[in-house]
This record gives C-alpha cells, structure tokens and sequence, in this order.
C-alpha cells in the first residue's frame, strides 16, 4: 500500500506560461510561488522519461486552499502542440479537478461568457440541484448501517449543485458547493 501524506500540485502543460499564470490569476486569484525559467536538469530531465529537457515552471498557490497548480512550458523536446479536449466520459486520465465554493449559481453566473471558458452542457444551461436521491443507492463505508449519517447526506445531497467547464489548455474543472468536511 503507498502511503499518501497530502495532495502535491497539478501539472498543466501550457504553450505559454505567462499568459497561462495571467489567465488562471484573473481566473482564481491564485499567485506565483516559485519560478524556474530555462530550467536544465539532468535528474528532473530522468525522472520525466524525456532526454536534456528544458521547461519554464511556475507553481501558483491558491489562498484559500491547500492547491497548487504547476504550470510548465517545454522548450525542448517540444511535444504535440495541440490542445485535447476530452469529453467527461471518455477512458484515461483524470477527467475533472473538483473545486468547492459557497455559492455555485453565483459562481457560474460569473464564469458563463466568460473568454476562454467552455460551459459543458447547453447554451441555456444552468445548474440544477441533484434529483432525489435514496440511502439504498450508496453505501457509507464502514458505517453503511447508521441509518442516521446516510439520512444526513441524502438531505444534504439533495440540495447539492455544481457544473464543469473547460478552460483553454484542455483542463474541466468541476465547482461545487461543499457539502461535507473531508479533512477527517
């Protein structure tokens, strides 16, 4: 078993990290950290399977979270150039990085039309909470028999909403309004 401690960072591979930092800045208010440019690592070049790699890094931290995105641009070698957007269902990879508010429909209200955002769903879209839901459809771990904590979700459950969009370099991101404490 491997023994995760936290949750690192998220890489995203962008054509150009200045206008990438600018956008996901004005997009979630998050600041650089750390930066290395024309950065050459024998070591960093192994560990990535590529041969003499040269990549510009940015880590952005968000404020109020424990996230990091890694933003990198490859100078040498220089992979496919074309952005993949990948519908939620299709196989392989990480499909949707979930990020929680305090309010979804004011939150989407400030990202629809927004330049660069593709809401995923209908022109007139827009969030729903979910439909009904029943404590036999789910199973609560080890405490799948306390009635009680299932009731509990299912109520909180029913009022949950959220929609995924894509942003320009392929990314879907998920907002959500937190429901539950997952610290525990």
């Amino acid at each position: 078993m491997l023994e995760v401690k936290c949750f690192g960072h998220l890489s995203i591979v962008v054509p150009d990290i200045e206008e990438a930092q600018n956008y996901y800045k004005t997009l979630f208010g998050i600041e650089p950290v750390i930066s290395f440019k024309n950065f050459k690592n024998e070591g960093y070049s192994k560990n990535m399977g590529l041969q003499e790699v040269e990549v510009h890094i940015r880590m952005l931290r968000f404020s109020h979270c424990n996230l990091v995105l890694e933003l990198i641009q490859f100078e040498a070698p220089k992979g496919s150039q074309e952005i993949s957007k990948f519908k939620v269902n299709d196989l392989g990879g990480p499909r949707c990085i979930s990020l929680h508010v305090e309010d979804v429909l004011k939150a989407f209200k400030s990202l629809k039309g927004k330049a660069g955002i593709e809401i995923l769903n209908s022109e007139d879209y827009r969030p729903v909470a979910l439909s009904s839901i029943q404590s036999d459809q789910f199973i609560l771990g080890a405490e799948d028999n306390n009635l009680e904590a299932k009731d509990r979700i299912v109520l909180k459950l029913s009022k949950k909403y959220f929609f995924l969009f894509r942003d320009p370099y392929g990314v879907i991101w998920k907002i959500e309004e937190r429901l539950f404490d997952h610290s525990s």
